[in-house]
């Protein structure tokens, strides 16, 4: 059998079990159905609107009235001072005297009931429902006196619409679309890095446990066998991203939840795609060295950490892009092939990284996968067929 057809039969083995198989069918169901309660949900919570009643007495009741059930719409209030939607509706109630206004609260009837414009009755601490009354009232003084000033609410609100200040970008790379997406591409590779690096470690231990690679290797060649389970297990993980990313791009579009964000076109996305695979062909021929040098699953977990130990570092280093910042250790790590495929996009993406520090990095990066892979293969030959064995004992054995 000739080496392309060899790897093609040991992907397609490898994608047919790894999508018959229970943990991909579990995690793939889990992550669709947090998605749909993360994107749903909030929009049904925030359709329903929380309706509050509110006593009213004493002076300037009929324009407080007013103001308050303008109050959470996008209309202007009478005297002129827009007041911000907040998804409360408020529902006044005039009363006769503060009296009365004390004997609503305490009963129910009413949440709330402002006396005079000028003090508020709550059972309790009213929180942001009384913080939005306290500045309607603040408004309602405010233009109350420029009125008895002889300032009309049209003027008032000439006087008090001013242009927004000039924001000046000197990074035009660096915006927020950009930093989300560098903080989604480091996340989604260092899920898909420790999920399907260890479902490579663990077919080569399932299959020297089973002494089925016994069989195989009679037939086909350890390289051969190494890179049809990198290609099959990765095209596992390929379908289950993009089935996730499909259905949060459904539900977004269904639900208006979520703006899908100006990635500033197709450049971002190959810089993520490109990194991506990248980084997922270093780990998971790492742990394919790992899963060659032992024959228990029970002793994966225990091996396989301190390969951890980098991707949980280049991960937690990358959240500085969140602040649109580069500190020296983003920097550095961007040039390790062990971190560089967390840390470089994020740099990439918010215009810190100079083209020939992309260049460097992505050299180094495909060096750093040439050598792995080597390692990788002769840990293969020479680790498949033992129980266990030392890392440096594995070319003793090639």
């Amino acid at each position: 059998m000739n080496r392309p057809a060899a790897i093609r039969l040991v992907m397609a083995r490898e994608l047919t079990e790894q999508l018959k198989s229970k943990a991909f069918q579990i995690s793939t169901a889990v992550f669709v159905i947090g998605i749909l309660a993360a994107m749903v949900i909030p929009t049904i919570v925030d359709d329903s609107v929380d309706r509050v009643p509110v006593a009213v007495t004493g002076s300037g009741s009929a324009e407080i009235m007013l103001q308050l059930s303008a109050l959470g719409s996008e209309d202007e209030v009478a005297l002129g001072i827009p007041v911000p939607g907040s998804g409360i509706r408020f529902e006044p109630r005039e009363v006769s005297t503060r009296t009365a206004a004390v004997e609503a609260v305490e009963s129910g009837a009413v949440r709330l009931a402002i006396v005079d414009g000028r003090e508020i009755i709550s059972m309790s601490q009213p929180g942001a429902t009384g913080d939005l009354v306290e500045q309607l009232l603040y408004s309602y003084e405010v233009a109350d006196r420029f009125t008895r000033s002889g300032i009309s609410s049209i003027e008032l609100l000439a006087i008090t619409t001013v242009e927004p200040p000039t924001i000046t970008i000197l990074n035009d790379d660096a915006d927020e679309s950009n930093a989300v997406l560098s903080y989604v591409s480091s996340t989604l590779l260092y899920i898909t890095i420790i999920t399907y690096g260890l479902s490579v470690a663990m077919s080569v231990v399932n299959e020297k446990s089973s002494r089925v690679v016994e069989i195989v290797l009679s037939t086909i060649r350890s390289v051969d066998l190494l890179a049809g389970k990198v290609l099959g297990v990765g095209a596992t993980g390929l379908i289950q991203v993009l089935a996730i990313i499909g259905v949060a791009l459904v539900t977004i579009v269904f639900t208006e939840n979520l703006p899908i964000p100006d990635t500033g076109g197709v450049l971002p996305l190959l810089t993520v795609a490109m990194w991506f695979l990248l980084g997922y062909t270093f780990y998971a021929a790492v742990y394919a060295v790992i899963g060659s040098t032992i024959s228990k699953i029970e002793d994966l977990q225990g091996v396989a950490f301190p390969a951890m130990v980098p991707i949980l570092i280049g991960f937690f280093i990358s959240f500085s892009a969140l602040e649109g910042e580069e500190t020296l250790a983003m920097e550095i790590a961007s040039f390790i092939p062990f971190t560089a495929p967390l840390t470089m996009p994020p740099r990439m993406l918010l215009g810190f990284a100079a083209p020939w520090e992309v260049l460097v990095s992505v050299a180094l990066q495909v060096i750093g996968i040439w050598v792995v892979l080597r390692f990788a293969a002769k840990a293969f030959s020479g680790g498949l067929l033992a129980d266990r064995i030392r890392l440096r004992e594995v070319f003793k054995t090639s």
